[in-house]
């Protein structure tokens, strides 16, 4: 749900600043859910997507991330862990990874709040007390 359903200022404040780039420990997270993704619903074994990406940087939002063994050893204790809860759940579960899912029944479209724009202020003027010729 998006921020401006709980406060709908924030929708009109959002358009009126810039949005801050995002951090290097984001770019980093979104590397880690990537590899992630793909250990979970790519073709290929566990082992080779790690073997593949170890040791390659990888350019997100400006930011250079070195795919480094830190790295992957979380990716490897969230993959155990996905797999383990699916394992648990019954013999038949599936894994959907990254699928568009529709929640229209429980979050009604409602259309954002109208921007309200700034005033734009305006200098006073004063008449001129000086004779005109």
């Amino acid at each position: 749900m998006h921020r401006w359903a709980h406060c709908p200022g924030s929708f009109a404040l959002g358009k009126v600043h810039r949005h801050r780039s995002a951090s290097v420990h984001a770019a980093r997270g979104t590397v880690a859910h990537d590899l992630v993704e793909e250990a979970l619903g790519g073709p290929d074994p566990f082992d080779e997507v790690l073997d593949r990406a170890e040791g390659n940087t990888v350019t997100l939002d400006g930011h250079d991330i070195l795919v480094d063994t830190e790295m992957l050893v979380g990716v490897g204790m969230m993959v155990t862990y996905v797999r383990e809860r699916v394992e648990a759940a019954s013999d038949d579960a599936t894994i959907w990874v990254e699928q568009t899912v529709c929640l229209d029944g429980w979050f009604p479209f409602t259309k954002p709040p109208p921007v309200v724009r700034p005033a734009i202020p305006v200098a006073e003027t004063k008449p001129s007390t000086a004779a005109r010729p």
